[in-house]
């Protein structure tokens, strides 16, 4: 499995493949186990098998503090919603925000979730952690 890791910052407004992190924990070192080939994810991958205290991590680029709109892209095959699924955390740890992920009738039927979040300005390394498992994430994106 080839990860394409950025090892800059991600600006505002740009998708950010789930795939693309910095660091994670709960799964293989060489993203075996976990990323995924889907003809309906964004750039034809996702990260799967998501678990209960895996997390992983990205950089961004924040040009200005303020509320942002995170997307988060995200399938469910389970056939019911999966309650406070993920949530959002800085680089403290705190949670930025929590968002349930709806069933969306397939691992490969993805929707958009979105939360509002707010962030301080400047480059920062946020957390994507799983509250629980049961769902593909395909990317995640911050707007205005």
């Amino acid at each position: 499995v080839h990860l394409t890791v950025r090892p800059h910052a991600v600006p505002m407004g740009e998708k950010i493949e789930a795939e693309g992190y910095i660091d994670q924990h709960g799964w293989s070192a060489d993203g075996s186990n976990f990323i995924e080939s889907n003809a309906a994810a964004s750039g034809g991958k996702n990260v799967g098998w998501t678990a209960a205290g895996n997390w992983l991590k990205y950089r961004i680029d924040v040009a200005q503090a303020g509320t942002y709109d995170l997307e988060l892209r995200v399938a469910n095959g389970t056939g019911t919603t999966a309650p406070n699924a993920l949530s959002l955390r800085d680089q403290s740890g705190a949670t930025l925000a929590t968002v349930s992920v709806p069933a969306t009738g397939g691992w490969g039927n993805y929707q958009s979730v979105h939360v509002p979040v707010t962030l301080a300005a400047g480059e920062q390394t946020i957390t994507v952690y799983c509250e629980t498992g049961g769902f593909n994430l395909d990317y995640l994106r911050f707007t205005e």
